[in-house]
């Protein structure tokens, strides 16, 4: 009888064994889909905010292709304005000077 108990007592002992055993491996894949997840989600935060910042230096680019755009156009037009400007000054001057002497 005490064999028996024994071998009882011993084929328990191993299945509780067995289950902290198992216990212990869901613990550690429970650990490792986590961080696992984790790992996803930092990589997805990276993507974005690379893309993000690809974004931000892609507008600054045309900004900076703009203003020098503008600059380049105002170098070139800035003569051709102030030759006009000359032109309608003179033209007014004469003809307010042709009305003063038809009215004179």
């Amino acid at each position: 009888m005490k064999v028996f108990v024994l071998a009882i007592l011993l084929v328990s002992i191993c299945c509780l064994e067995g289950a902290l055993v198992k216990r212990q491996a869901e613990a550690q894949s429970e650990v490792a889909a986590l961080q696992e997840k984790l790992q996803q989600y930092a990589q997805s935060m990276s993507q974005y905010f690379s893309s993000e910042l690809l974004a931000e230096e892609k507008i600054e680019q045309l900004k900076a292709h703009g203003q020098t755009f503008v600059q380049q156009a105002q170098e070139h037009l800035q003569p051709w304005a102030d030759q006009m400007r000359d032109s309608l000054t003179q033209l007014f001057t004469t003809l307010q000077e042709s009305v003063k002497k038809a009215t004179s």
